[in-house]
């Protein structure tokens, strides 16, 4: 009990004296840091604000098509149901089991011009991520900045290490916009 006591003690001396005489404490350069707003740049620079409108001409052209080729289906299912009673069953079967594939070929292109449309858009958002970072990079290394946080990770920083304006600006300069351009379709 004495013994624990003693090394209780001796560690808090120590602790408060600091390391021995003789022992050059080492200093290493200041870490110079900035706090980024990604968020606020990938909504606000004018690229991010290109892709806007053209991914919506492009999800209502999208949706228009969709609309047109439901329509054509319902039609030649009403007409279908109005042959029903003329055509023989074979012939009937026969002709819903080519309505239901025709359907199924309309799903499945309805699929891939989807996927079309999320990979353009995605391309588009890895454009102006690569471009944002290089433009942080650049930045960074005019500053001799070592760290750049994200401001979501800060929970409270000074003004002067936010570099998200700048980096807005020079953003909007070497990227004022993106063309979104849905991949063709295989076989096109």
């Amino acid at each position: 009990m004495l013994r624990r006591r003693l090394a209780v003690i001796c560690l808090a001396v120590a602790s408060v004296a600091g390391p021995p005489a003789g022992v050059a404490q080492q200093t290493s350069p200041p870490t110079t840091i900035a706090v980024l707003d990604i968020d606020r740049i990938l909504e606000q620079s004018r690229a991010a604000q290109s892709v806007r409108p053209q991914v919506d001409r492009l999800r209502k052209a999208f949706q228009d098509e969709v609309n047109r080729q439901e329509g054509l289906l319902r039609e030649a299912d009403e007409e279908l149901k109005k042959k029903r009673s003329i055509l023989t069953p074979e012939a009937y079967a026969k002709r819903r089991r080519e309505l239901e594939e025709r359907a199924k070929r309309a799903q499945a292109d309805v699929q891939s011009r989807r996927r079309r449309l999320e990979q353009a858009l995605n391309t588009a958002r890895a454009k102006l991520r690569r471009s944002m970072l290089q433009v942080v990079t650049d930045l960074a290394g005019e500053r001799k900045i070592d760290l750049v946080l994200p401001r979501t990770s800060v929970v409270l920083s000074a003004r002067t290490l936010d570099i998200t304006v700048e980096t807005l600006e020079r953003l909007d300069e070497k990227l004022p916009s993106i063309e979104v351009r849905p991949p063709e379709p295989p076989g096109e």
